[in-house]
């Protein structure tokens, strides 16, 4: 007794491009958040007291904005295309994301800069 073969959903293109957008995204934010670590570590190295603060530091700097967008992003996406949402978030993940190369690309890094580019692309992370 046979049985009909099931669809996949793997089958249809659209989804297979959406799958792999999702891969490709979160390997970027991984990406990112261990290059901004290595930053961080490589600034405070010479100063073994506060490495392990900037370090955790860090941390604070991803979830402090991620916690306070998520509470107004029900309400956003409820009233708002989501569609434009999710561009703005993408385009604000990409300019805060480049924003954390550009200090260290001239020689200028500092921890600021890190944390602000942390902070404004975590925020970017908090969309519906």
């Amino acid at each position: 007794m046979s049985t009909a073969p099931q669809a996949s959903a793997v089958q249809h293109g659209s989804f297979r491009l959406y799958l792999g957008a999702i891969v490709l995204g979160t390997l970027g934010i991984q990406i990112q958040g261990v290059a901004v670590a290595w930053q961080v570590f490589r600034l405070t190295q010479n100063d073994t007291a506060n490495a392990a603060l900037a370090l955790g530091a860090i941390g604070l700097a991803e979830v402090i904005p991620f916690v306070g967008a998520v509470l107004f992003a029900g309400h956003v996406a409820d009233t708002h295309n989501r569609r434009r949402i999710a561009l703005w978030a993408i385009a604000a993940m990409t300019v805060f994301g480049g924003g954390s190369l550009h200090p260290e690309s001239h020689g200028l890094g500092d921890l600021g800069a890190a944390h602000l580019s942390l902070r404004g692309g975590h925020a970017g992370r908090s969309r519906p």
